[in-house]
């Protein structure tokens, strides 16, 4: 899949020039051919969505078969919410809203009771989070729901210290969840502090797509927890 992604570019780059390199790269059409110094920035982006890529795609073969079903539907949730960075926001807007909202909210919902220890104080800002969704979804992010406007941030945060506490994700998959966590954050909030041309807005705000990486990784390397050592009394021979 990667190996088709960079060939696409290449050629794509080799007979279109940049309007056709953005296209490959990016999956739309530009609004309007970018200017010629924008092929560093479409470089970069290009690797970036390469590695997101190789990330995405080289984590199925760590699937395990899962018996709890809030680990099942977490997992399919993850594999959705990669989907939605990678692809799915191509669908049109109405769709695209409702879908990318529902995902998030069960998303949210799911990693605060599947990663152990951590229900008890996630609980509160998963409900913050799908009140702010809800509310962006819908139109209405103003008054008193700007209040929950930090919840999904705060989820994201405990999601990857939790999932440094339960033990079932690797320490490469919780790294790359802080790494993509800041790029995500940090680069689309450029353009909005940044007086910025579209082309270079674009792409950085398409940087978000690195969280790819990790929700599929995270997917991937979800297990059922193995309760034998935690939940099983210690027998004592008492002479």
């Amino acid at each position: 899949m990667v190996g088709l992604f960079l060939l696409s570019a290449l050629v794509a780059a080799a007979t279109g020039g940049i309007g056709a390199a953005w296209t490959a790269v990016l999956w739309w059409p530009p609004e309007e051919a970018p200017a010629a110094r924008m092929w560093v920035g479409l470089v970069v982006f290009t690797w970036i969505k390469a590695w997101t890529l190789w990330q995405v795609f080289s984590a199925f073969p760590a699937v395990r078969r899962l018996a709890d079903r809030q680990a099942v539907w977490l997992r399919r949730v993850l594999y959705l919410a990669a989907a939605d960075l990678l692809v799915l926001w191509l669908l049109p807007d109405i769709p695209h809203t409702v879908l990318s909202t529902l995902v998030w909210v069960s998303l949210f919902l799911l990693f605060a009771r599947v990663p152990v220890g951590i229900s008890s104080y996630g609980l509160p800002f998963a409900y913050g989070a799908v009140v702010a969704l809800a509310a962006e979804s819908a139109g209405q992010f103003e008054g008193f729901v700007l209040i929950f406007a930090v919840c999904p941030l705060i989820c994201q945060i405990l999601i990857l210290l939790g999932q440094k506490r339960d033990g079932r994700w690797s320490a490469e998959t919780v790294s790359i969840g802080w790494k993509t966590f800041w790029v995500s954050l940090a680069l689309p909030l450029m353009p909005v502090v940044l007086d910025m041309d579209w082309p270079l807005a674009t792409l950085l705000t398409q940087c978000a797509v690195v969280q790819a990486a990790w929700l599929a990784r995270s997917a991937a390397e979800l297990t059922d927890v193995d309760r034998a050592d935690t939940d099983t009394p210690t027998l004592v021979k008492v002479d």
